[in-house]
């Protein structure tokens, strides 16, 4: 879910020139610090964290990509995307059709509200996603979050 905000983020900033450059790096920055300080805290042991950190880049860049030529290509490829990345084998997630479609939705939704910000605003960290509908709510109680160890009394990660 972090994911995908963070993409919703930086297609906004993209056109935003070297402040919107800037911006992007360091949002990512600290999305990656924090997840590496989560890793080593609650793994611990060097070569998993090693493997972890670069399975977690390769599924952050892929799914970029991915929904990058979703909405280049049309809401199909969109669809798969998101399918994929929520849905997919071994998510523990019972797909339906309308829940991935409402997912395409809420990526569009966002996407203009994103871009209807002024740019003032944007460039000065403030961004705001649109509250989720109920039924969009009750998917999203759906997909498993990531449970904390008990090395770590921080709860997990749920959204951005």
């Amino acid at each position: 879910i972090m994911n995908l905000h963070l993409w919703l983020a930086n297609v906004r900033l993209r056109y935003e020139g070297y402040d919107g450059g800037q911006l992007q790096h360091n949002l990512f920055q600290r999305f990656w610090d924090e997840f590496t300080e989560r890793l080593d805290a609650e793994v611990g042991h060097p070569v998993l964290v090693s493997k972890y950190k670069n399975t977690a880049k390769e599924r952050y860049r892929g799914f970029w990509v991915s929904l990058d030529h979703g909405i280049l290509c049309g809401d199909a490829y969109l669809a798969n995307a998101i399918y994929r990345n929520f849905f997919g084998i071994g998510m523990g997630v019972t797909h339906s059709v309308e829940s991935t479609e409402l997912l395409v939705e809420y990526v569009h939704k966002n996407l203009l509200a994103l871009d209807l910000h002024p740019s003032d605003k944007i460039c000065n960290g403030i961004l705001c996603f649109p509250k989720l509908s109920p039924r969009l709510q009750k998917i999203y109680e759906e997909i498993p979050k990531e449970k904390t160890s008990h090395k770590s009394r921080r709860p997990a990660p749920e959204t951005f």
